[in-house]
């Protein structure tokens, strides 16, 4: 059988190598390769505007370029809004909106979709995003909560245990 490169997802994953390479690259092939991934982004999109792998996938394509201009995080971030709309169920969704938005610097708005996502999957990512971030908003209080969550699910969570040390101004959690 012969593979299809006009089919979408060819292009959706061409677009993010792309992207990925662009951001790597920091050659005079960049230009290139970023325009390469946006237009490719573009066409899957304009192709399949209601599929949610195609939004997920501009998200992270986007995500990737903002590392060479910040402009893209805007854009990522639209893609990432609409993935949620498409799948508001889907906790990784909403995760990947909360990382967007907490790169943005959107903290409430980003606390708010990751309390969401907890209550959709409490995964340990999603919650020390939720706790770092309620830390980075100052709500030492709500921080506090969360890391004490994560550690008592796994005592040995360096991360955790980061969080909640002296030297970033939180009460040490027992």
């Amino acid at each position: 059988t012969k593979l299809n490169s006009l089919e979408p997802f060819y292009k959706s994953e061409l677009a993010l190598s792309a992207a990925i390479l662009a951001r790597d690259s920091g050659s005079t092939e960049q230009e290139s390769l970023v325009s390469e991934a946006t237009t490719l982004t573009s066409q899957v999109l304009k192709q399949s505007p209601k599929n949610i792998n195609w939004w997920r996938s501009a998200s992270n394509v986007y995500w990737e370029l903002s590392d060479i201009d910040e402009k893209f995080l805007e854009e990522a971030l639209k893609a990432a809004k609409e993935a949620v709309k498409l799948a508001p169920n889907d906790p990784k969704v909403r995760y990947n909106l909360g990382v967007i938005l907490v790169q943005d610097g959107f903290l409430k708005e980003a606390i708010e979709t990751l309390e969401e996502t907890i209550k959709l999957k409490d995964e340990r990512d999603y919650r020390y995003l939720l706790a770092k971030t309620y830390f980075m908003d100052g709500n030492k209080k709500k921080a506090t909560e969360h890391i004490k969550t994560l550690l008592e699910a796994n005592s040995d969570d360096s991360e955790a245990k980061e969080l909640s040390s002296p030297n970033k101004f939180l009460p040490p959690i027992l």
